[in-house]
């Protein structure tokens, strides 16, 4: 801290990472009327930084600046597992006969084509904050508890009593609602760390590790469908009109964001609060010659 210029923000690109991965891969040409492709990649992703701007906002700052190499954990940038598949289909349709049941069938049948993209992905990892600057470093969302009793519930977070100037006693934590607490409410009381599963110090730094939370996976199917229509014409060039529709996220599965995992905040593992990717319908109609 510069008393003249006040508190410096400092970026380097120093760090240290390592990545390992398996990889499966399917691929049919085209033939037949149908193309198949496929990736599947099982990796691991460990660093001690995740760059500054990254999915998980709580990478860009070590809990404790002169030790780097104590925040190594998962990358923000880690899926352990991820699959794609496509699928590219001209339908086959009836043939038969001359007559004219058989051509008004061949003629609703042909000339169409569907198409699809299936993503699968497990979830990003997340850092838990308890939204102090216990350190004084200037960066509370760096801060980490403690882990306590990993039985119990995610939601059962104490709080040292001294943070707050609810005794003068450190180590004696309060519960079991860690918002009644921030609000001074008769109902926090002092409780055995035992029945918390964080524990928020009032001194020194929390031993939970960087990027120990993986939110919820993500996957999604997007569908094409689409007919062409032929026009016949007697000059030499080809005239259609394509009909196509597109369904983005076609079935509407409800994929999750990563929730907020600072502690004292009142919107802690609210994963309700990010669903995304709701189902989205295109029609696009095209005329060619």
């Amino acid at each position: 801290m510069n008393p003249n210029l006040g508190p410096i923000l400092v970026r380097t690109n120093g760090g240290d990472s390592i990545y390992h991965a398996g990889q499966l891969t399917l691929d049919r040409k085209f033939s037949h009327g149908l193309l198949l492709r496929g990736a599947y990649t099982y990796s691991k992703f460990i660093d001690d930084t995740s760059e500054v701007f990254v999915t998980s906002g709580l990478s860009s700052f070590a809990q404790n600046v002169f030790n780097q190499g104590a925040d190594r954990g998962l990358s923000a940038y880690d899926r352990r597992h991820r699959m794609v598949l496509t699928y590219v289909w001209d339908v086959p349709f009836v043939r038969g006969s001359r007559n004219r049941f058989s051509s008004a069938l061949q003629a609703i049948t042909r000339d169409w084509q569907t198409s699809g993209i299936f993503t699968w992905s497990t979830g990003a990892p997340e850092t838990f904050n308890d939204g102090f600057d216990v350190d004084g470093d200037g960066h509370g969302g760096s801060d980490r508890p403690n882990l306590g009793n990993p039985a119990a519930p995610l939601t059962a977070i104490g709080i040292d009593g001294t943070q707050l100037g609810l005794t003068k006693t450190a180590g004696t934590f309060f519960g079991p609602n860690i918002q009644d607490c921030l609000n001074l409410a008769p109902t926090c009381v002092a409780t055995p760390a035992s029945s918390f599963h964080f524990l928020i110090p009032a001194s020194g730094l929390g031993n939970v590790g960087r990027n120990t939370f993986i939110s919820p996976g993500f996957q999604t199917y997007n569908l094409t469908v689409q007919r062409s229509f032929k026009i016949p014409v007697h000059d030499v060039q080809r005239q259609q009109i394509l009909v196509r529709g597109e369904f983005l996220n076609a079935f509407n599965h409800p994929n999750l964001g990563i929730p907020s995992l600072n502690l004292t905040g009142g919107n802690f593992l609210n994963e309700a609060g990010t669903i995304n990717g709701g189902r989205e319908i295109r029609v696009l109609l095209r005329y060619s010659f």
